[in-house]
């Protein structure tokens, strides 16, 4: 065979070849993926939260750590996001979620920073190896999703995704458009 044929499922964990082979090569779950059921605590009142209440809104889900310094700069740009696009209202969540090992490492960190701009969170315990970052095959960071509103991957990124903001408002499409010309 050239090419496995579609469909061929892998005996021992029952997973599409096809999908294996995928986050193999680029790191991250496939598009039109199903987002994993994951459950995060919220840095603002530590509050435990899970991915599907952000039902119904676009989520940018930011897998990134205080100690990896290729992360910082995409974190600094999450921040100015909501401020470049006041029309996406509460139909955008941006979320980074951090999987360093302590809640106090991650606070103090944003903290220093003034990194308050967007909705962070943190994986919990376990570090890389906590639920949300291995129900999302995270092996490295930083590894950014773009989600729609039914909870489906659209665009994934190990290392980043460039110009989240053009990704958000395409997926936001003519409806965001409508609300700019006629406020």
């Amino acid at each position: 065979w050239y090419q496995l044929p579609a469909g061929v499922v892998d005996t021992n964990t029952g997973a599409k070849i096809e999908f294996e082979n995928y986050v193999a090569e680029h790191g991250t779950l496939p598009p039109r993926t199903t987002v994993p059921g994951i459950e995060f605590t919220t840095l603002d009142g530590e509050k435990k939260m899970k991915l599907s209440d952000l039902r119904g809104e676009v989520v940018v889900l930011d897998f990134w750590a205080t100690w990896c310094g290729p992360c910082q700069q995409p974190m600094a740009e999450l921040q100015t996001l909501r401020k470049a696009h006041p029309d996406w209202g509460d139909r955008v969540a941006i979320v980074p979620l951090s999987i360093d090992e302590t809640l106090k490492v991650v606070r103090d960190h944003v903290d220093k920073r003034g990194w308050t701009n967007t909705f962070n969170a943190w994986g919990g315990e376990g570090g890389g190896q906590c639920k949300s970052a291995t129900a999302f095959r995270v092996h490295g960071v930083p590894t950014t999703y773009i989600i729609d509103g039914q909870g489906q991957i659209v665009r994934a990124g190990l290392g980043g995704i460039p110009d989240i903001g053009k990704e958000v408002d395409t997926l936001l499409g003519p409806a965001k458009s409508e609300r700019q010309t006629n406020p």
